[in-house]
């Protein structure tokens, strides 16, 4: 029973080790993650400066946002932060950069707004949320909301 029990335990402590161990990455696959604009106010601007400090730790990541619902205001032409602050600089130096920004075909109807009226460049798909769904489970992608 002893004897039994230390295997158990033995087992138990084994795998624990295993899967506290950190995953290995591979040094030929960058990183991929999608930030997800969903909020007007404050989230566009701190989603744009995540973008840039995470391009600053690690150029080669590859990385999307992807707006919906009000969230998609910022990537209209001439749209402003809270502060009075173009967003469009910020995206432009992102896309330079890399940085592949995707609008919710869904709520530009909704707003009544064509692809014509986004900063050039802004990739449009059917659903936002299929797409941030598509890009998780199907390519990799870690997820983040700023």
């Amino acid at each position: 029973m002893i004897r039994r029990a230390s295997a158990i335990l033995l087992a138990v402590t084994g795998l624990a080790v295993g899967a506290a161990a950190p995953a290995e990455e591979s040094p030929t696959e960058p990183v991929r993650a999608v930030y997800h604009v969903a909020d007007a106010g404050e989230q566009p601007m701190r989603g744009l400066r995540n973008l840039k400090n995470h391009l600053a730790a690690d150029p080669s990541a590859t990385l999307k946002v992807v707006a919906l619902a009000h969230g998609l205001r910022f990537l209209a032409l001439d749209a402003e932060d809270p502060g009075g602050n173009p967003y469009e600089p910020f995206i432009v130096e992102l896309q330079e950069a890399g940085v592949v920004f995707v609008a919710c075909g869904n709520t530009l109807r909704a707003l009544g707004l064509q692809a014509e009226d986004l900063v050039p460049g802004v990739v449009v798909v059917p659903s936002g949320v299929a797409e941030i769904a598509r890009l998780q489970s199907r390519e990799g992608y870690a997820y983040l909301r700023p």
